[in-house]
């Protein structure tokens, strides 16, 4: 199977200059997903306005996905008057969905431009989903942007947090699939106990243009990884893919 993970931020991309996403421009991110052909996508930072927009769903609809999921979990700060989303497009059926909220830290930083940014919510979507029989869980996850509050997430006031993201990784006997933007780089730092128990992080390289690893996929002991790929794009998160198989 083919399990994508993508923070679309919003569906922004750029025209040219790699430091503004500020062309709103959905079709991009479905064109992208189509030529991919996933099985199974976690999105992170979909834009929600209710009644009026989900793309999550609209992504769902237009990719033809029969199952989708979705957790609306903070304000957005890519486009005024909406909200962010955390989303899973599955072909296969989806039996249970829970989310999963991180303890807000609530950080706090003045932009050079004077404005206040404030943490927002964070966690994971898990779903558990039957395939060929057999359950299996996938986490969509969105972590703090610690770097943008200028605090380090191994710094031990984020000891909690840590704790938090290995219980919640580590908390079920079904095999497990973790797609998300961590926005850190060495989970093997960061998480330990996730590892020693099995896991693997999938692939350790940029992730953004700025040339960082901020997104990955972990996959528990009872997966085979074949291959996986990183495809650079407009976007300011790349659209990465891993190849794997159940044990």
């Amino acid at each position: 199977m083919r399990i994508a993970t993508w923070n679309i931020g919003g569906g922004f991309i750029h025209s040219g200059d790699e430091t503004k996403f500020d062309v709103e421009d959905l079709n991009y991110f479905i064109s992208e997903l189509k030529k991919l052909k996933p099985d199974l996508v976690s999105l992170q930072e979909a834009l929600f306005v209710e009644n009026e927009q989900n793309q999550v769903v609209e992504l769902g609809k237009t990719l033809s996905f029969p199952h989708v999921a979705y957790r609306v979990h903070s304000a957005s700060h890519l486009k005024q008057g909406t909200s962010i989303a955390l989303g899973i497009l599955s072909k296969f059926p989806i039996i249970s969905t829970e989310y999963l909220q991180l303890t807000n830290p609530l950080m706090e930083v003045t932009r050079p431009n004077g404005e206040v940014w404030l943490s927002q919510d964070k966690g994971f979507l898990q779903v558990t989903l039957k395939i060929n029989g057999q359950p299996m869980r996938v986490l969509c996850g969105h972590n703090f942007p610690y770097h943008h509050f200028k605090r380090d997430f191994m710094h031990e006031e984020f000891n909690n947090i840590r704790g938090e993201i290995e219980s919640i990784f580590l908390n079920s006997r079904f095999p497990t699939i973790v797609a998300a933007d961590m926005n850190y780089d060495d989970l093997r730092k960061a998480i330990p106990n996730v590892f020693s128990n099995g896991f693997v992080d999938v692939f350790n390289e940029p992730t953004i243009p700025k040339g960082v690893q901020q997104d990955h996929v972990i996959v528990s002991e009872h997966c085979t990884v074949n291959d996986y790929k990183i495809v650079k794009g407009k976007a300011d998160h790349y659209l990465c893919y891993v190849d794997l198989e159940l044990k």
